[in-house]
């Protein structure tokens, strides 16, 4: 396997005899050679997931939902149209970790936005739409990946999806819950009148407030007795679903020598 892989990599990509004629990723940076380069590449993403999910989580708490979500929708959508158009690995590289972190960063700001601009009554039903809609929109990337068969055709694509999602910005308004509890009770109130307009019922004349937090919870307060059992549970949970998820889109992305599954 090295020998033939030494002998390919001394023909140039010019001679090279394509498969019906379609290029990928891994052969437009000289990287069709060897399984492991396959799986190092795909795993660049991870790092950026991990790099999100702290920064956008820091940005959520600090300077509210909307702005971090559409800070990430743009990143992410930047970084699809700039790895289409990118001639260098190291490039690649950069916009697929800045892609996995603008991605990790919209999914934890829309869930908890979500989640915050309804009662407690309508949270699960918040949940199976969000669901709904994450399973249409892979539904839609299998369409545009049977339709373009370049990937970077693809990647344009998908970033160009990404924009019909800014609309979220300017009719969805900020969680009433973040505004409370950092002290905004008339805009929070705002946002909770505007939404009884549209919900046709009658917003009561009251003071909005937080109840006092006498001393102030630490991260070891997750490991009490209360939080422990759902805790564990939800570790577990997401970790055989990640096993699950990265396993099949590792193996696949092996198998077929290609990022665009």
């Amino acid at each position: 396997m090295v020998t033939l892989c030494r002998a390919i990599k001394k023909i140039g990509r010019e001679e090279w005899d394509w498969e019906n004629g379609n290029h990928t990723a891994l052969t437009d940076y000289d990287q069709a050679c060897g399984s492991q380069t396959i799986v190092t590449k795909i795993l660049y993403f991870i790092p950026g997931v991990l790099l999100g999910g702290i920064v956008f989580g820091i940005m959520g708490w600090s300077t509210g939902r909307k702005t971090p979500f559409l800070s990430a929708l743009l990143t992410s959508m930047v970084a699809s149209v700039i790895s289409a158009a990118s001639r260098e690995y190291i490039l690649f590289v950069i916009l697929r970790i800045l892609l996995g972190a603008s991605i990790a960063g919209y999914e934890i700001l829309y869930f908890c936005w979500a989640m915050e601009l309804v009662g407690r009554k309508w949270r699960p039903l918040a949940v199976g739409i969000q669901a709904l809609f994450w399973s249409a929109g892979l539904a839609v990337v299998y369409f545009i990946n049977m339709t373009f068969e370049y990937w970077r055709y693809k990647m344009v694509y998908v970033g160009i999806v990404s924009l019909t999602f800014i609309f979220v910005y300017a009719a969805v308004p900020e969680s009433p819950y973040w505004l409370l509890a950092k002290g905004q009770e008339d805009q929070a109130t705002t946002v909770l009148k505007r939404i009884s307009i549209l919900n046709g019922c009658r917003f009561p004349d009251c003071t909005l407030s937080l109840p006092s937090i006498k001393t102030r919870e630490k991260v070891v307060s997750l490991f009490q007795p209360r939080f422990r059992r759902i805790g564990w549970l939800l570790m577990i949970h997401w970790f055989l679903v990640g096993m699950v998820y990265y396993y099949i889109h590792i193996s696949s992305n092996v198998a077929k020598l290609s990022l665009t599954l």
